[in-house]
């Protein structure tokens, strides 16, 4: 699980009218077919729920995940709402494709108006969500082009979601579960410092910030790279730390994990054992220190 620093402000603020607009409306839904399919999910987006409580697969009774049917409008571009020079909301990427191209509009052009509404850096999200909501994907816009002011007219891809309902089955009560926990940082009087864990048994253990995490009792093997105070090393060997680090380079920690019980994972220095740095013999994962602590 690579941990990376947060996202600047205008990465928040592009991501919300990225392609998809994510407009959604009600809609009827399906008649169910007689005859089930199973589909396996995917593994990250399950983990995610899990480890962000929204499952809890330690309860007693199953979750149930549903979502009615729905449309979903595309607009199939990426359009930054508060560019830094100030100006009107800009296009910054097209959907080859899309409704978007089809409209004509390009990169680099400037938003001033959907359907009549004046499109301002604090407003052009709710005004984009609303005009394409009231006219149901018809949008009449209003662009700043070098200089030059153009209409352009059309509508947004609609998509059509049918209606979902998916059942967690909780773990069996007799089973219990362990913790991985990066939350305390190691004694460095020990020549212990933090771990970077990147999988669980060859798995995305959980969402980027998290730092405790339930595991089945039995064997665990661990991914993991160093977080090692860079004062610790001179400049050389910072800078071959650096290219180790971009080329993904880690060991593996195997455990035995018994129920209730919480491993607190890090990572021990050899100073001695430096050079060269790219042997990684400098380092070794390890269990720093074990709790008893109840697991639900």
């Amino acid at each position: 699980m690579d941990r990376h620093p947060a996202s600047s402000a205008f990465d928040r603020r592009t991501i919300g009218l990225t392609l998809v607009l994510g407009l959604f409306a009600a809609g009827p839904v399906g008649a169910q077919s007689a005859d089930a399919r199973t589909v396996e999910a995917g593994d990250s987006a399950i983990l995610s729920l899990i480890e962000s409580g929204a499952i809890d697969v330690w309860s007693d009774a199953p979750v149930v995940l549903q979502q009615p049917a729905r449309v979903r409008h595309e607009l199939g571009a990426v359009v930054n709402p508060q560019p830094g020079d100030g100006g009107p909301p800009r296009i910054m990427a097209i959907t080859p494709g899309g409704a978007a191209e089809r409209m004509q509009l390009s990169v680099g052009d400037r938003l001033l108006a959907v359907n009549g509404t004046a499109l301002t850096a604090d407003s052009a999200t709710h005004v984009l969500r609303e005009a394409v909501e009231a006219e149901d994907g018809r949008l009449a816009m209003q662009v700043q082009r070098e200089g030059s002011v153009l209409a352009l007219n059309g509508e947004v891809d609609r998509v059509e979601l049918p209606a979902y309902r998916i059942e967690v089955d909780p773990l069996p009560a007799d089973r219990g579960c362990g913790r991985i926990s990066l939350t305390l940082k190691p004694p460095a009087a020990d020549r212990l410092y933090p771990a970077v864990l990147h999988e669980i048994d060859g798995k995305l253990p959980g969402p980027l910030d998290s730092e405790v995490f339930r595991v089945r009792p039995g064997k665990r093997v661990l991914k993991i790279s160093e977080a090692i105070d860079s004062r610790r090393f001179d400049r050389i060997e910072n800078l071959q730390r650096d290219k180790l680090l971009r080329n993904e380079r880690f060991k593996y920690l195997s455990i035995d994990v018994e129920p209730d019980t919480t491993y607190r994972i890090g990572v021990r220095f050899d100073p001695e054992q430096t050079r060269p740095v790219r042997d990684q013999a400098y380092w070794e994962p390890v269990v720093w220190k074990t709790q008893e602590q109840r697991c639900r």
